[in-house]
């Protein structure tokens, strides 16, 4: 019965799979869909399934690979429930410690795409700038508090705005780590809400918005009837959106890292113009570019804005001290090596 309840849970996120994206001896990065729960370690849920599932799964299907999982993946951050992107997991207890660290010390930087509600006209003719907000958490609502909120820093560039309706893609860097941090700095900082950021608008999306969604996808603020929406009185509206899937266009793009290239004999086992002599080992960069989902995708190019996404938003990327290694290769040093798709232009 164990057993056939094992095989049961790894069927059922069995389809989570192709969301891994990158992996290597200390790390796995999995493109995270809309949807999926980040629980902590110690919680059960989908996160906590996925992490069986690469613990059982991983590395027998990928055995060129060697991941070297001793025990099940470690969760390192979360990322909201209907936000998207990189989402970066340990291999083992004394990588999840390194990396810990670098998270406390500020060394890991992740980036972000995100539509927002606001054309041209919003920004003044600015094209970056940085979001400094206090902010401070009551009921699990997050509010700016200039008197007693925390320190939030968020950096963000205006890629592009649309010429067709009131919507703009922008990159923004988290530069401190606070709950929502990006919602509320982009709805309450710039007045510029995530496009289906339901919590933190203050006002419903335009019909012409509207229209540029995918028609499964519900990005709207459910309204009650006037029985007070209790069980069998709620109006047509919310019973339809109640069987959309919920979306907030916000999506993370870009993760970076400090990475250890081990030297083997004479020779260290990375790519040559990465090469380096007189020492054990080097300190190198590793950055991994999530691509955006096929919805964040069909609002851009609705809105005029695909020519915005960043190329390596398109299709992932892999870095090494901010150079692009082919998506093809495999990265030496450390095993690396890209799972998602690969465009076949990168393939030859």
């Amino acid at each position: 019965m164990v057993q056939l309840r094992k095989n049961l849970e790894l069927k059922h996120v069995a389809k989570y799979f192709k969301n891994i994206i990158y992996a290597d001896n200390a790390v796995v990065v999995v493109n995270k869909p809309s949807g999926l729960i980040c629980q902590s370690n110690n919680n059960p849920g989908l996160v906590n399934s996925i992490r069986y599932y690469m613990k059982f799964s991983f590395s027998r299907e990928v055995e060129d690979l060697k991941t070297g999982l001793e025990d099940l993946p470690y969760q390192l951050h979360r990322l909201d429930k209907l936000t998207t992107g990189a989402l970066l997991l340990a291999t083992n207890a004394r990588h999840a410690k390194m990396l810990a660290k670098q998270f406390h010390d500020h060394e890991i930087r992740k980036s972000y795409l995100a539509i927002v509600r606001g054309g041209r006209q919003s920004f003044e003719g600015v094209k970056s700038g940085t979001v400094d907000a206090r902010l401070s958490q009551e009921d699990g609502r997050v509010r700016v508090d200039d008197a007693d909120g925390s320190l939030a820093l968020t950096g963000w560039e205006l890629l592009g705005s649309s010429e067709t309706v009131p919507l703009s893609l922008l990159r923004l860097t988290l530069l401190t780590g606070h709950k929502h941090q990006l919602r509320i700095h982009l709805a309450e900082g710039l007045r510029c809400p995530v496009l289906g950021d339901t919590l933190y608008s203050r006002s419903p999306p335009t019909p012409e918005i509207l229209a540029l969604v995918p028609s499964n996808i519900s990005i709207e603020r459910p309204r009650l009837s006037k029985g007070g929406g209790t069980e069998g009185s709620q109006s047509k509206e919310l019973q339809t959106r109640t069987a959309l899937e919920e979306r907030i266009f916000l999506h993370s793009a870009h993760i970076s890292m400090t990475s250890l290239f081990y030297r083997l004999s004479n020779a260290y086992l990375l790519p040559q113009r990465y090469q380096q002599r007189g020492s054990r080992h080097k300190k190198v960069t590793l950055g991994i570019a999530a691509p955006v989902p096929p919805d964040f995708l069909a609002v851009c190019i609705a809105a005029g804005l695909k020519h915005a996404i960043p190329p390596s938003f398109l299709s992932g990327a892999m870095e090494i001290d901010g150079s692009s290694i082919p998506l093809s290769e495999e990265i030496e040093g450390f095993g690396g090596k890209w799972f998602g798709e690969i465009e076949t232009s990168q393939k030859e």
